[in-house]
């Protein structure tokens, strides 16, 4: 009876003492000694030495604090390859492309440097980037993946929907100059064929993505200032008579009041505002007037039947016969 008393008084010290030990937490700090996935940085250095034995060197290594990323150069020189590590392996593998016959383009991917100095986190939301871009014989885009702490990487959306289409970022820039990083899309106007106007906008940071109007005061003074460098393109074409070169400054013009959200009165307004009192020839008046069905439908689709938009600036009946010099 004492000795089933003693016994049953001992297993409870024990628990209790297990309990304790729960609760206090591991005395030696265990955990240090303790490793999960892999080593992004010696994971890539053994990618490396693979690919050096394939003919492809490294040309570009970045360090973060989740992630390892990998930029590979072919023998010929050209930045095609790229890998990003965690501690969950590799996580993002973007690999070259060639043309085939069934019209899919060639592919290549070059890592870009961190564009913000001493840092990953080039846009400030507490988590490092890795921008890649993406070429074909005809255009390239900028790619943007987020890397998280927890060692998976996401893609950004990055595509901007405007004047009916769509465009990709080409360029990064801290426009604002505040520390932080902004996406550059170059756009090119199409249906003016054969001017080639282009306008270019910036898409700001916000809440782990990049978007045209999350700064709306710093959009308009990027719009501002690109509105003033057109009007004194504007006055010297105007002063020359180049009478193509001042229709491609209205439509860029009128490009920058859609940005602004004005009607697509307004936006026609811009380009008549632009090339009136100019003597324009009969292909100019064509090119003219074809611009202004593509800015008030193309551009704004959603919009009613379009006004009598053979308006021609009041000038045009005084037209002399100058042509563009």
């Amino acid at each position: 009876m004492y000795a089933a008393g003693v016994s049953r008084a001992l297993l409870w010290a024990i628990g209790l003492s297990a309990c304790a030990a729960t609760v206090s937490g591991p005395f030696y700090g265990d955990e240090a000694y303790l490793r999960f996935g892999v080593d992004p940085r010696s994971e890539a250095a053994e990618l490396a030495k693979n690919y050096a034995e394939h003919d492809e060197q490294l040309e570009l290594r970045l360090d973060g604090q989740h992630f390892t990323a990998l930029g590979f150069m072919t023998r010929s020189g050209v930045m095609a390859r790229v890998r990003v590590v965690t501690d969950r392996g590799i996580q993002l593998a973007l690999d070259p492309q060639t043309a085939n016959a069934l019209g899919q383009p060639s592919v290549s991917y070059a890592l870009l440097p961190a564009p913000i100095r001493d840092t990953q986190d080039a846009d400030g939301d507490g988590f490092e980037e890795v921008f890649v871009v993406r070429s074909t014989p005809t255009a390239s885009c900028l790619l943007i993946y987020r890397v998280r702490d927890v060692g998976f990487v996401d893609a950004l959306p990055t595509s901007l929907s405007m004047f009916g289409a769509k465009f990709c970022p080409t360029d990064l820039a801290d426009v604002d100059a505040d520390g932080r990083i902004e996406l550059l899309v170059q756009i090119a106007l199409t249906g003016f064929e054969p001017l080639t106007p282009r306008i270019r906008v910036p898409l700001w940071a916000s809440q782990h993505q990049f978007v045209l109007r999350a700064r709306p005061d710093a959009l308009e003074h990027e719009l501002a200032r690109e509105y003033r460098a057109r009007l004194a393109e504007l006055s010297e074409a105007r002063r020359r008579f180049a009478i193509l070169n001042a229709q491609r400054l209205a439509i860029e013009l009128a490009a920058i009041a859609h940005i602004r959200g004005q009607t697509p009165e307004q936006q026609v307004l811009e380009f008549d505002n632009a090339i009136g009192g100019l003597v324009l020839d009969e292909h100019a008046r064509a090119l003219a007037q074809a611009a202004r069905t593509t800015i008030f439908q193309r551009w704004n689709p959603a919009r009613p039947a379009a006004p009598d938009l053979v308006h021609q600036p009041a000038h045009d009946a005084q037209r002399q016969g100058r042509s563009e010099r």
